[in-house]
């Protein structure tokens, strides 16, 4: 009977458990890893910060568990609920210098760059873009928030050259998870007819 259909939401249950898997894993990595690239650049490499452990592993960091969001429900939007989710539990668990309520806006507007360069028509090439646009959205948020609340600005003579690698690693990002979801689609785990997004 048609009055005892139940209502079809744009995200379903397997979208959202999704979403929510990979927020739970991009938290176990990030907050296991963080000590080991701060290690990393400003102790080994003495790189200048805060901000350029972000734009150096960005890519790792969140630019693909975002873009396999996407990949894995070929919905607009999956991006931005991914990157409010990953805020959420990043405002607990901190990152770097910050933490708290000020870590939300920039999760939120990195995705919602890289729901931007998602739409874009070739499949690979709206990985890339996304990929780019939500990395550096990502690093100058940062650097912005940790010098504005924080009083700890990264070098001004620095920001070109990191906000380049962070658009490489960006590009690193798109370039793993298109690999990522040909595998996952060869393996039957992800879907493979992108006109849904």
């Amino acid at each position: 009977m048609k009055g005892t259909e139940r209502p079809k939401y744009y995200f379903n249950t397997r979208d959202l458990v999704v979403i929510a898997t990979l927020t739970a894993i991009r938290s176990v990595i990030a907050v296991s890893s963080e000590p080991l690239i701060r290690g990393l650049v400003h102790g080994v490499l003495h790189l200048p910060g805060p901000g350029t452990g972000m734009a150096i592993f960005g890519w790792f960091s969140f630019v693909i568990w975002m873009l396999l969001a996407y990949g894995l429900t070929l919905k607009k939007g999956s991006v931005f609920l991914t990157s409010i989710l990953m805020g959420i539990v990043t405002a607990f668990t901190g990152m770097g210098p910050i933490a708290g309520i000020i870590v939300l806006p920039i999760f939120i507007g990195a995705g919602l760059c890289m729901e931007l360069g998602l739409l874009l028509k070739h499949s690979s090439v709206k990985y890339l873009a996304a990929g780019v646009l939500g990395n550096i959205a990502f690093f100058i948020l940062f650097i912005s928030m940790a010098g504005f609340y924080k009083g700890q600005w990264l070098l001004a003579s620095f920001i070109p050259i990191a906000t380049v690698i962070g658009a490489i690693s960006g590009l690193v990002g798109g370039l793993v998870t298109i690999s990522l979801l040909v595998s996952l689609r060869k393996a039957g785990l992800a879907p493979s007819d992108e006109k849904q997004g």
